[in-house]
């Protein structure tokens, strides 16, 4: 886990990356309460930084920490915040359509339908791993991603050389889901993993496709954590429609410190309101469900 510096305003440090992929803590941090130092974690073997580019009274910000964390972040004196994504969990099923078999009928009937749609359009699909992945391979798939993204009225996060040093660096916690047709890839979906997790997804595509996004960064994924044993797919933030696709809601958390008291108390009250909020809103959505309730 690395100290990451924002730049925008106002400045501030977090830990774990802001965006993709998903960041968890190892088991080696511990925490310390604040001190006239400002330094407000410390960690083995890491430090935090210190010296005069280190301002004690900028936030500090936590980024998804389990919820078996939060007591102890809370005893720290940070402050709680609770939002909701949509993930996958793995009931150990046999295969695709042993998963598909818990939704109701109408549910079913439409994600088989949706995974039909693309296999009559004559895609096929490629699951690459790091290592298979060379310098022209990763120019298509990052054409795809920098098209989508252009499409849409803004640029990448992530520039060629990223992916060209994660493919390098971590080849086995690399996964890329490659849509072809006709021999050529049309549309790409990245993720990472752990033995345990998925984690999604950097997609492009060429064009438009019917139903092949949710194939590709839902349907195959999942189709990989079936076969591989993974426990979880965390597909990313936001979007409903990931629920009729079988990911459920799932409370996700941050923590965060404010040096300045009065601040930090109309934070704590707006968090406590955002949280009744997403409590509501989770038991709301988690009612759509594609699952039986048999």
């Amino acid at each position: 886990t690395a100290w990451l510096w924002l730049p925008a305003m106002p400045p501030g440090f977090a830990i774990a990356s802001p965006r993709w992929p998903t960041a968890r803590l190892g088991p080696d941090w511990r925490l310390a309460r604040p001190r006239a130092s400002g330094e407000l974690f410390s960690f083995s073997p890491a430090r935090v930084p210190s010296g005069s580019g280190w301002a004690g009274s900028w936030p500090r910000v936590l980024l998804f920490p389990t919820e078996a964390e939060l007591p102890a972040l809370r005893e720290a004196g940070l402050r709680i915040r609770k939002d909701c994504q949509f993930h996958w969990h793995n009931q150990n099923y046999g295969d695709f359509d042993e998963f598909l078999a818990t939704f109701s009928s109408a549910k079913r009937k439409k994600a088989r339908r949706e995974r039909r749609r693309v296999k009559e359009a004559g895609i096929t699909f490629r699951h690459l791993r790091g290592s298979d992945i060379d310098q022209a391979i990763w120019n298509t798939l990052y054409g795809l991603i920098s098209m989508t993204f252009m499409r849409r009225g803004s640029l990448p996060y992530f520039n060629l050389d990223f992916f060209l040093r994660i493919g390098e660096t971590m080849p086995d916690n690399l996964l890329a889901i490659v849509a072809e047709h006709g021999g050529k890839a049309i549309a790409a979906a990245i993720c990472f993993e752990s033995d345990t997790v998925l984690y999604g997804r950097y997609w492009g595509a060429d064009g438009d496709y019917d139903a092949l996004h949710f194939e590709t960064c839902y349907y195959q994924g999942i189709e990989h954590c079936i076969a591989n044993g993974r426990e979880v797919f965390e597909p990313g933030t936001q979007g409903e429609h990931k629920l009729s696709r079988g990911f459920v809601p799932t409370p996700v958390w941050s923590a965060h410190w404010l040096a300045h008291p009065e601040f930090f108390s109309a934070i704590r009250e707006y968090l406590r309101e955002e949280r009744r909020h997403v409590d509501r809103y989770m038991e709301s959505i988690g009612a759509r469900s594609p699952y039986r309730n048999d």
